[in-house]
């Protein structure tokens, strides 16, 4: 197949047209690194925030600010 994207020739394994059609999914028309560019794109590592884990109290660096939602714990916990 051709990328849409980059126009570069990708094959799909048979092994992997299998899982497509089990999960009743299409083709990808992107190639590997033009998918993974794509899903990188929406990741922050721009941005990293001192907050405590919501767990210890540890001091910890996340990708989330302390004021978001979302509960945070520290690897190690």
């Amino acid at each position: 197949m051709k990328c849409i994207v980059c126009q570069k020739e990708f094959t799909i394994s048979n092994d992997d047209q299998g899982f497509y059609n089990k999960i009743a999914v299409p083709e990808p028309k992107r190639c590997p690194e033009c998918r993974l560019l794509g899903r990188l794109a929406f990741r922050n590592e721009r941005n990293l925030y001192r907050r405590k884990c919501d767990a210890t109290g540890k001091e910890i660096i996340s990708l989330y600010q302390p004021q978001s939602a979302y509960k945070i714990y520290d690897a190690t916990y």
